[in-house]
């Protein structure tokens, strides 16, 4: 064997025993991996239902899926017969705002085509998310993008978030973007945010609420040291941010 074949080799298998992939949050061999950060906080006063729903477009699709670090519970899936699971908040979203939590869903499927959408069923509002298997959705940046509802109504309103999984821990960076007014972030002063994450870990950062329109999170840059999984969203109204309707 020549001298590079077996640096190959060595480097090779000391990636297949890296313990940061031995975690209980990595994929087993075999396996489709689906990581699913949480949905904002309910809204003081408001009563919100979440739920999640699991599909096939053929074939079964069989499986797992765990809440935190609750028990796994098993799954199957038929083509054209979609499973509905019924989350609340205390599973659907995160307790808090700028907190390091576990609240994440961790799935793993039989088939990387299982269709993944995290929603919203009951409440004055909508929000959803369809999530994508960890082979396309797990990185270490990304560029994000949002709509364009900061204008305020009410003190939890007027504001972006970006809500991230570190299924095996990250130090994560978010970059306001180019050019954007300061603070942007609600918990920094400056243009970025540092998150320091344990295995498992979730949270939902936000951009400052309750300035109309100066806050937009399109084009904000989250960078990490181990790969994440990030959902984007926000609450507020339109009307004067660029949209022309008025309603939320």
């Amino acid at each position: 064997m020549k001298a590079t074949q077996l640096t190959t080799l060595v480097l090779a298998l000391s990636l297949a025993f890296d313990p940061a992939a031995a975690s209980a949050q990595a994929c087993p061999a075999g396996r489709a991996c689906f990581y699913v950060p949480p949905a904002m906080p309910v809204v003081p006063g408001y009563t919100v239902g979440w739920d999640m729903v699991l599909a096939s477009p053929r074939g079964t699709i069989t499986g797992t899926w765990r809440a935190g670090t609750g028990a796994a519970t098993a799954f199957s899936v038929g083509a054209g017969v979609p499973v509905v699971i019924p989350l609340g908040a205390a599973l659907g979203t995160a307790a808090a705002y700028d907190a390091a939590e576990t609240r994440g869903i961790f799935i793993e499927a039989s088939s990387s085509e299982l269709i993944v959408d995290h929603r919203e069923s009951s409440g004055p509002w909508q929000s959803s998310s369809t999530v994508k298997a960890s082979s396309y959705s797990l990185g270490t940046r990304f560029r994000l993008g949002g709509y364009n509802l900061n204008n305020p109504l009410d003190p939890e309103t007027g504001f972006d978030y970006a809500s991230i999984y570190a299924p095996f821990g990250a130090t994560v960076t978010l970059t306001a973007p180019p050019g954007a007014t300061l603070p942007f972030w609600s918990a920094s002063a400056t243009a970025t945010l540092v998150v320091v994450l344990a295995a498992g870990e979730t949270y939902i950062a936000r951009t400052l609420p309750g300035l109309t329109c100066t806050r937009e999170i399109d084009a904000a840059l989250v960078t990490s040291t181990d790969p994440i999984s990030v959902d984007t969203g926000g609450r507020g109204w339109s009307g004067t941010c660029g949209v022309g309707a008025g309603c939320g």
